[in-house]
């Protein structure tokens, strides 16, 4: 929280690594997976919001390519090469559970209805979503990610009530950490556990 101007996106920005701080030193644990909602956005212009979200799962989806390609092969074969087949599908089967692969599909849905898109927008280009729609759309694609630490900059701009309040509560069930800088008193004190001013350079 604080007056524009004052470092708060700068502050996110030292934390991803965008930035490098003049003094003192950004201490992450190794690994930490980190998605930033930043006021600008660097999709490619001709990508669908269908395809900008499930890209996010493209290590899932290329899973559950593989188990159907080894029941094809399963279905014809016999004996040994069989018995081979059948021990990697059960083992694709297991790891792709265990990452909730069978959830996926209905969490882009989730996220597309849930942040006010219409069915027939999924189809739409990157480029041919307002201002307002391409925020909302790096607004999904990084809640997907569901990275360890979120970092949300403004993030209930363009945001109508309904999908408003539909961020509110899925930020309240977010596994991991999240930062946020917002003008929206009332949406801080919803979502956020702590409040950290920014004013003149200082926290």
């Amino acid at each position: 929280f604080g007056p524009p101007g004052c470092g708060k996106s700068t502050l996110l920005k030292l934390i991803t690594g965008e930035l490098i701080p003049d003094t003192g030193r950004i201490s992450k644990k190794n690994g930490l997976t980190i998605s930033y909602l930043s006021q600008e956005s660097n999709i490619a212009d001709n990508t669908t919001l269908l395809e900008m979200l499930t890209d996010v799962f493209k290590p899932l989806i290329e899973m559950e390519q593989r188990m159907k390609q080894i029941g094809d092969a399963i279905a014809h074969s016999s004996g040994e090469d069989q018995e081979k087949l059948m021990l990697e599908f059960g083992e694709l089967q297991e790891n792709f559970a265990e990452q909730n692969g069978y959830e996926y599909p209905s969490r882009i849905r989730g996220v597309i209805n849930g942040l006010g898109f219409k069915p027939e927008d999924q189809d739409k280009a990157f480029s041919m979503l307002s201002g307002g729609e391409k925020t909302r759309a790096t607004l999904g694609q990084i809640l997907l990610q569901e990275p360890e630490l979120l970092l949300l900059d403004e993030p209930t701009n363009y945001l109508d009530i309904d999908a408003l309040q539909w961020l509110e509560q899925y930020l309240k069930n977010y596994p991991g950490t999240f930062i946020i800088v917002s003008h929206d008193r009332y949406f801080i004190d919803k979502v956020c556990t702590s409040i950290i001013e920014v004013t003149q350079q200082h926290v």
